[in-house]
């Protein structure tokens, strides 16, 4: 953070400019900093791009600079200004339980259950391709349900890294939800 202290709030925010993934590592000079604004007017953010587009690295991003302020520890970011998480919950990656007879599916659906009854309005939440087990109509109408219950009902603060552009569409209006899209840069 250049020096400067993280500034702490008592409302609901989460607002981190320039942040990068790994920023002391001379390595990773092909990452391109981004900035994360979520508040109580719009606590959630739907992120569309391509593969490769850098999505999941931007949630995880964020998700890690959450976790370097709670702890205190460096933020790799030009500025930082956030009030605390009670918890985070994260639903990424494909994984199986074949031997507890649990498909990719069934864990996603099961994972995201878990975050819909135990997030509070302080939590974040990590969705990244949520409905991605199942067919298109499905996974989008799931994905659907699970952002407007995220905004409706626990008005917590989320990321939501999606390939369904029709959730764009269905909540361009809603004023609780910003929409992004990332784009790589190579």
């Amino acid at each position: 953070m250049s020096g400067k202290p993280l500034r702490v709030k008592d409302s609901q925010i989460l607002y981190l400019l320039q942040t990068t993934y790994g920023a002391n590592n001379s390595a990773l000079t092909f990452l391109t900093p981004n900035p994360t604004s979520l508040n109580l007017t719009r606590p959630l953010v739907l992120i569309t791009g391509p593969n490769m587009g850098g999505k999941s690295t931007y949630l995880r991003t964020a998700c890690v600079s959450v976790i370097l302020a709670q702890l205190g520890a460096y933020v790799p970011a030009s500025k930082a200004v956030l009030s605390p998480v009670d918890r985070i919950f994260t639903r990424v990656g494909a994984s199986d339980r074949i031997l507890a007879g649990q498909s990719t599916f069934f864990v996603e659906l099961a994972e995201t259950s878990t975050i819909l009854r135990h997030a509070t309005k302080d939590s974040l939440v990590i969705l990244d391709e949520l409905g991605r087990g199942t067919s298109t109509f499905d996974g989008n109408a799931i994905a659907y349900a699970v952002t407007k219950h995220l905004t409706a009902a626990i008005s917590c603060r989320a990321l939501f890294a999606t390939h369904y552009h029709t959730l764009c569409d269905d909540f361009a209006e809603d004023p609780k939800v910003a929409l992004g899209h990332m784009v790589g840069s190579h």
